[in-house]
């Protein structure tokens, strides 16, 4: 909405009047009460059993045929004991890929390790599993 004034009056001498008052006092506390149906309370907590994947990357070091992917993930395993060695199905191939690497960029540090054994690896994103929690596991006297 647009304020005119009046039609021969010069609008830079216009005075307006309001009614309002500012006051400086405190507001009282207010109290909330959360009300909301059990069932979506028991959805929440079913979500929180569940595990959810995490986007991240993965070493893809072989698709191919099930036999040929066994056994190529039993000589990954063999290679390296502490990666997580995954082998996966992508019809009609299987893909065996290794680690959970949340950027390119670790995937990519150690596809390069790999690159001996495997020349032909890739980095590919993928779901990737949740890292364990690292809990201390120190004493208080």
């Amino acid at each position: 909405m647009v304020w005119q004034g009046a039609p021969n009056q010069d609008s830079s001498n216009v005075v307006v009047e309001t009614d309002l008052v500012i006051t400086s006092t405190e507001r009282p506390a207010g109290i909330v009460v959360e009300q909301y149906d059990k069932r979506i309370a028991s959805l929440d907590s079913l979500w929180h059993t569940e595990d959810h994947a995490l986007r991240g990357f993965r070493i893809q070091i072989f698709s191919g045929t099930l036999q040929a992917a066994r056994e190529v993930r039993s000589k990954a395993r063999r290679n390296n004991g502490k990666s997580s060695v995954y082998l996966s199905s992508m019809p009609p191939n299987y893909r065996v890929t290794i680690g959970d690497f949340r950027t390119r960029w670790e995937a990519q540090k150690a596809k390069d390790a790999w690159m001996k054994s495997f020349p032909m690896a890739i980095v590919i994103p993928m779901d990737i599993n949740l890292p364990a929690l690292k809990t201390s596991q120190t004493e208080h006297p």
